[in-house]
């Protein structure tokens, strides 16, 4: 009998100290969990799962690797957010569960949507408030538009911390830079397609008070060797480049430097070759090689302004743009 009592006591105090376990760890859990609300964005509609998929197929090099946008899109969504999903409700009502490739494809294509997604996970309020910012609690998750208030101070201060070796850092410097570090890639998604939906502004061609004209970025590439050729003139000749000329390859530069980033969408033009292109480098091939064969891209920045331009109309026709771009690449 006492063997039983004794055997009884043995599982109630298992029991026990198995419960209490868990019940640290929930503490845990709950504790690193940012307590934020579901976020209402006004405008968002989810994106049509026929132009997820065909999204998700759509060839990058990464890393050096080759992989899938769905494969980038997953690793660079959980470095920001912590995780590989998000919920926000929408304009009809509803909450939509927002997975990598959505929330990728919002970044690119829908950058003023996108900068309202709770995207980044922000482990200590402290960090916000160092840049004068309101925080929800210890942690939780922010937008690109909360943070945006405070980034020109986020960034003085990644500047700051970043001469500190990382070993000797605080965890409050450790997580500044960070968090600095995850927006700058944000931002780098946000703009990289701003060359396709800006183009270039041809400054002096609004005449009796319109605005200037503009023309596109695939445009201006083709007459670029010909700019070249014309301040190469100039400056033998001892005179300065033209104010005209000047504007439009300091556009060009911009346009470029937004869309370099991780995203290397365009395979190179020599088979033998293993690097491939982001849209930036594309952009500035004929200011690099001026007597280079750039055909393949021209033809390949202007799918891709023909495709981010097209995000702003049907998804049907977006879809159909997108997929031609990526049996293009494949």
């Amino acid at each position: 009998m006492s063997n039983v009592h004794s055997k009884i006591g043995r599982w109630i105090a298992a029991g026990l100290a198995v419960a209490m376990l868990l019940s640290v760890f929930y503490n845990v859990v709950v504790d690193n969990t940012p307590k934020g609300e579901v976020r209402q964005i006004e405008g968002y509609t989810p994106w049509d799962e026929a132009t997820l998929k065909a999204a998700e197929t759509i060839p990058l090099q990464n890393g050096g690797r080759i992989k899938p946008l769905s494969t980038y899109a997953g690793f660079t969504m959980l470095g920001l957010h912590g995780a590989r999903s998000m919920k926000v409700n929408g304009s009809d009502g509803k909450t939509h569960k927002i997975m990598p490739t959505a929330w990728l494809m919002d970044a690119l294509f829908r950058p003023q949507l996108a900068s309202k997604l709770p995207t980044f996970r922000v482990e200590n309020s402290a960090v916000l408030e160092a840049i004068g910012l309101r925080t929800r609690g210890k942690r939780d998750r922010y937008s690109y538009a909360d943070i945006e208030p405070g980034r020109d101070k986020l960034m003085k201060l990644w500047d700051t911390y970043g001469a500190i070796e990382k070993d000797k850092r605080d965890p409050v410097q450790q997580q500044t830079v960070l968090l600095a570090y995850n927006v700058k890639v944000f931002e780098s998604l946000l703009g990289y397609f701003s060359f396709a939906r800006s183009g270039v502004t041809l400054v002096g061609t609004g005449k009796d008070g319109a605005a200037d004209q503009w023309a596109n970025i695939s445009a201006l590439m083709m007459s670029v060797p010909e700019i070249v050729r014309l301040n190469a003139q100039n400056e033998a000749a001892g005179k300065l480049m033209d104010t005209h000329h000047e504007s439009l390859l300091r556009q060009l530069f911009e346009a470029a430097g937004f869309a370099t980033s991780e995203i290397s969408i365009l395979p190179p033009a020599d088979g033998k070759q293993t690097e491939w292109l982001s849209a930036g480098d594309a952009i500035i091939k004929p200011i690099k090689y001026p007597r280079a064969d750039f055909t393949l891209a021209v033809a390949d920045i202007k799918s891709l302004e023909t495709v981010a331009r097209s995000a702003s109309d049907s998804e049907a026709k977006f879809r159909g743009n997108l997929i031609s771009f990526r049996d293009q690449l494949v």
